[in-house]
Formats: structure tokens, sequence, C-alpha cells
């Protein structure tokens, strides 16, 4: 099995993947941590996105991401990858908890110069990840390295199942001209090449106060 196929689906994993969250609070900092985020209902947005996860809805999930990642990546693509993700392939099939997690949304910060508002989602993320083929144990272990460089918790049950689990996953929520004044997610995932072209450096700057913030 090749390595990079397989990291392929790990940076695919850390994007969608859901799982119960910490109950955590912060101390400090810019940004403080609610359960109910003030102006628009950003917890039932929020919700809603776990809400797709579940029921694997693929046009809904495509749908509630932020328009401008679409002049990274062809909607299309990025819908069969998404399909590929929930109904597995040759090389693996991923399991996620069926539930809504328990999650965080933060305060709504505002940029008033670019009419922009945004929020964070924090939660851990936790799935399976059955391979079709028995993994032997250099493979496990260069597995194990390269996805606990994406901060991600791994344990192997058998030579070709893995549980994953990842603390303190972030989604920003952001609302701007773009979307309409609807709320729209972006991943927080430093891994994913348009990041820095859809969301501004003082948001992106933001998100990884929130994060420090969480720990």
């Amino acid at each position: 099995m090749k390595l990079q196929t397989l990291s392929i689906y790990i940076l695919l994993l850390s994007t969608f993947c859901t799982s119960y969250s910490q109950e955590r609070d912060a101390d400090g900092g810019t940004l403080k941590i609610s359960n109910k985020a003030k102006g628009e209902n950003l917890y039932d947005v929020a919700k809603q996105m776990f809400i797709n996860i579940n029921n694997k809805d693929v046009d809904a999930i495509v749908n509630m991401n932020h328009p401008k990642i679409f002049e990274s990546i062809d909607k299309a693509q990025l819908k069969t990858q998404l399909k590929t993700e929930f109904e597995g392939n040759n090389l693996l099939t991923i399991e996620y908890p069926n539930r809504i997690p328990d999650f965080k949304v933060s305060e709504i910060s505002k940029l008033d110069y670019k009419d922009v508002e945004y929020a964070f989602v924090s939660y851990e993320m936790q799935a399976k990840i059955n391979f079709k083929q028995k993994l032997d144990k250099l493979t496990q272990k260069s597995m194990k390295e390269l996805m606990s460089s994406k901060g991600m918790d791994v344990k192997f049950t058998s030579k070709n199942s893995m549980s994953v689990m990842m603390k303190d996953k972030i989604t920003i929520l952001l609302k701007d001209k773009l979307t309409g004044n609807s709320c729209k997610m972006i991943d927080f995932n430093k891994d994913l090449p348009y990041l820095t072209k859809v969301v501004l450096k003082e948001v992106l700057d933001a998100a990884e106060r929130y994060k420090q913030e969480l720990n």
C-alpha cells in the first residue's frame, strides 16, 4: 500500500470527520468561548454542519462551504472526494460516529474595514479507518508518524483497522459580501493549499489564537 495514496485520505479525514468534543473553558485572550454565539444563531449553523455530515448529504456539505473555495477547487471534484470518503474505495473505508458532537462556538468578531464577520466552532474529531488489506508494522509506524504530524492520535485495533482522534478541531464560520451575508464554513486546516487565498490573515491569526486558548 502506497503511503502517498493513503495520505490523501488522511488529509480528507482531518477536514470532514466529527466526534465528541471536550468541555473546556478558555482563560484570557481575545475571544470568549460560549455554547451560544451572539447575533445570528451560529450554534444552529454549526449543528446543521454536523447533521449534514451524519446524513452523508454531500450536496448540503458542499453548499455550506465558502464560495471562494471553489476558485481553487472544482465543486464537482469536491463532491466526488466526499462520496469516496463516505462510501469507501479499494483502499479503505472510514466510519464516523453517527451523532451530534458536543461543540463550542466563539463570540462573533468583526473586521469593519472589510465588512467581514467570523466565529469559530471547536470540537474533537473521531473516526475509525478500516483498510482493505493488512498493514505490516513498518506501514503502521509510518501511518502513525504521518498522522501524528497532523495533530491526530492513532491507535491500531488490528492489522487492518485503527481509531483516530484529533483534539480541538476548528471550523471557521465566515460571513461577508460573497456569502450574501449568511454564514459559510471553512475548515481551519493548514494543509489546505487554498486556505490563505480564501481567509484573511487577520482571521487566520485569530483562529490560531483561539486554538491556543483551548489548550
